[in-house]
């Protein structure tokens, strides 16, 4: 009984790993793009300091000395030279340094390129120029008239005052007369007679 099961999974096993193997098609190799040729320039030696601080160096003396790693040797007196600094480069702009830039050369894409200035372009150009000036002429006269439109603006709103406080005074006289008025028309009858009435003769 075990001699089959064990036959079945020997099969299953080798089935299994007896598998088609899948390999990928092979991917053509790019050609590496082309980089643009940057041609030199010469660094005059004059210059040197404007382009990179130079290292700091110093001489120490020492006197007699045995190695440290070795003490059966022993140095004679003499100096020792120490670079305590390397030299860097100097990144604050120089105004008299020229450096080459990959970006001054001729570019290759035709978008970049400007566009090419025709005679009905000129025309256009030059005419767009004109109507600009027109419209900065005729704003600069608009501005002008509106100054001198001021000063006439004030007058006109203080003599509107003016009138509109003789309305008013003219409005309260209408309205007294009318009180007055009133008046007169509301007295007795009795005392109108009394002074209409002729002299009696004796």
């Amino acid at each position: 009984m075990k001699t089959p099961v064990a036959l079945s999974i020997l099969l299953v096993l080798a089935a299994g790993c007896a598998h088609e193997q899948y390999y990928a098609p092979p991917v053509a190799a790019r050609a590496p793009l082309p980089r643009p040729a940057l041609t030199p320039a010469p660094v005059s030696t004059n210059n040197l300091d404007a382009i990179r601080y130079p290292g700091t160096y110093r001489a120490y003396s020492l006197g007699r000395r045995i190695d440290p790693r070795n003490p059966g040797l022993m140095y004679e007196a003499g100096q020792v030279y120490v670079r305590e600094l390397p030299e860097t480069w100097n990144l604050h702009p120089q105004g008299t340094i020229v450096v080459p830039s990959v970006f001054s050369l001729a570019r290759t894409n035709t978008a970049y390129d400007p566009l090419p200035l025709t005679d009905q372009l000129k025309v256009e150009l030059n005419a767009q120029k004109q109507a600009t000036k027109n419209v900065q002429e005729h704003a600069a006269r608009l501005g002008q008239a509106v100054s001198n439109l001021a000063p006439a603006a004030g007058t006109v709103a203080q003599q509107q005052q003016q009138i509109l406080r003789r309305l008013f005074t003219t409005d309260e006289r209408l309205r007294l007369l009318e009180q007055s008025q009133s008046r007169t028309n509301s007295r007795p009858a009795s005392s109108n007679i009394s002074t209409n009435r002729s002299p009696v003769p004796w």
